[in-house]
């Protein structure tokens, strides 16, 4: 398995014990979009796709605008070095303001 789809299942794990405190259903989803699919009480809230640098591209604007269709609250959670580009294609989809976007990086401090 490649590092960016374990780097993937780690965000997906970490923001599925977040998300389940705070909504009655966390549906996950971790080779689809959307990964993640937050409901209380059977009402849709949110729709969260956990992207990798690999996975984002020209394609991903048609996946996230159908995905957008449905009325439901999207966010894209991406890799910080990601954001601005992820920004742009959201720009040239007409998506930028139907979109939420967060982000994730690994920091590593070694005193060595």
């Amino acid at each position: 398995m490649e590092t960016d789809e374990l780097l993937k299942e780690l965000v997906i794990e970490h923001l599925k014990s977040k998300y389940a405190k705070q909504y009655s259903e966390v549906i996950v989803s971790k080779h689809s979009s959307p990964n993640i699919i937050l409901s209380n009480h059977g009402l849709k809230i949110a729709y969260i796709c956990v992207e990798t640098e690999q996975t984002i591209n020209e394609n991903s604007k048609s996946l996230w605008t159908s995905i957008s269709k449905e009325n439901v609250k999207l966010l894209l959670i991406v890799p910080a070095k990601s954001k601005s580009k992820v920004t742009s294609l959201l720009w040239d989809a007409n998506l930028s303001t139907q979109v939420s976007i967060g982000t994730y990086e690994i920091n590593i401090s070694s005193p060595i």
